[in-house]
């Protein structure tokens, strides 16, 4: 009884499973198949629009920094194109790329018409490893390794020259008061007074074809390159000289 039983359930079984197949039910159906035509089109994805004015932006940006970073608003969440034939054209609306707010013209389009324009807006950030002071180092003092130290510094918004070698520091003379972990800025530091007043120099007075030595006297401070007076101390006389080392002064007449 079992067996006469499972027998006719078989057969049964193999007589559905063709009358399943030879309906086309169990076929894989294309959209043609189906009657459904096939997408023409594609989704532009904002983070895929976003990427192409981030391109645009590292491209036209003329300035070299440690770290670009880049946030853009006011784009759409998604723009429908034709999946082969689109493009994404970015302009700056001040003709360039700056530090700080970038307003955008962007136009999606293909060769055959526009599918959106619209205004995006795009901050530029920029960092960078700068000189900083690494405790607080007092007018007049004279710079040395260990007052300095190098931070990764965002720069967007610094409108004057820093700082990125130590090297480039080292042995100049603080012009003001500059506070622990503050950048250090080219108007802060000068270079030190190679001749100080009061100190013996040796006076080199240029003539045409003549070249005369004395020993003088400074009467101020100064720098190289700087103009002095100073006094003969053989004479007594007052000539004013470019300082061109810690000894010497020039004077030409």
């Amino acid at each position: 009884m079992k067996t006469r039983k499972a027998s006719r359930f078989l057969i049964a079984a193999v007589l559905l499973v063709a009358m399943f197949w030879l309906s086309g039910a169990g076929t894989a159906q294309t959209p043609e198949m189906a009657g459904l035509k096939p997408s023409k089109t594609f989704m532009l994805t904002k983070k895929m629009i976003e990427d192409r004015i981030k391109m645009f932006l590292l491209k036209e940006y003329s300035q070299n920094h440690d770290e670009i970073r880049i946030e853009v608003s006011q784009v759409p969440d998604a723009i429908e194109v034709d999946p082969v034939d689109w493009e994404v054209k970015v302009e700056s609306r001040s003709g360039t790329v700056r530090n700080g707010v970038n307003s955008l013209d962007v136009t999606v389009f293909s060769s055959k018409e526009i599918y959106k324009k619209f205004v995006a807006s795009a901050r530029l950030r920029t960092f960078d490893d700068v000189v900083v002071a690494a405790r607080l180092i007092n007018r007049g003092e004279q710079l040395k390794a260990e007052d300095l130290k190098l931070e990764r510094v965002e720069t967007t918004n610094f409108k004057r020259d820093y700082f990125t070698d130590l090297s480039e520091l080292i042995g100049l003379q603080a012009k003001q008061v500059i506070a622990a972990e503050k950048p250090i800025f080219a108007g802060m530091v000068e270079l030190p007074d190679l001749i100080h007043r009061g100190d013996v120099v040796r006076i080199v007075v240029q003539l045409k074809n003549l070249k005369v030595t004395a020993m003088g006297k400074a009467l101020e401070n100064g720098k190289k390159g700087e103009k002095i007076r100073v006094q003969n101390l053989s004479t007594g006389k007052k000539l004013t000289g470019t300082i061109v080392d810690e000894k010497t002064v020039v004077v030409e007449l």
